[in-house]
């Protein structure tokens, strides 16, 4: 949902960017799939993100991701086959047994790529999340079903 970087104002705060596009996409997938953030990241920001989303699962400070995302799949009642995962680094890989699908930014490092289910076109913080998203509602027949909600007036 990142770029991967830390901005610092002079004050000594650490902030983070996040995408608009990558937000509605999101609100999108939700109407269909439960969203978990799961962060190695301590930034309460990446908490403000999730509530403004109304994701209701996000973790952070996260060190053994592959413990959560199984915890996380309990508690929802899924399994491996029904769990998708997008990361961009060696951490991530962990969680490779226990879900169906590792999908990776196109700035993930390389060992993570050659991986990967799926690398996209994006990076991270630049449109990933939508990317993936779009992917998802256009398979699954989503994408359709919300343009042919939209009503385009014509002038």
């Amino acid at each position: 949902m990142t770029d991967g970087k830390l901005y610092y104002n002079e004050s000594g705060e650490c902030f983070k960017v996040f995408d608009v596009k990558d937000g509605l996409g999101i609100k999108l997938i939700q109407k269909h799939l439960e969203v978990a953030i799961v962060s190695g990241n301590s930034s309460k920001i990446i908490h403000v993100r999730a509530k403004s989303l109304e994701i209701n699962h996000c973790y952070t400070s996260i060190t053994e991701k592959r413990n959560l995302i199984k915890s996380i799949q309990t508690k929802l009642n899924v399994d491996s086959t029904e769990t998708m995962f997008v990361g961009d680094d060696l951490n991530d890989l962990t969680v490779l047994p226990d879900v169906e699908l590792f999908v990776v930014p196109a700035d993930a490092h390389p060992l993570v790529k050659a991986r990967s289910n799926l690398v996209l076109s994006s990076s991270g913080g630049n449109g990933a999340v939508r990317e993936v998203v779009d992917l998802i509602l256009r398979e699954k027949g989503f994408l359709n079903e919300f343009l042919d909600g939209i009503q385009i007036r014509n002038e």
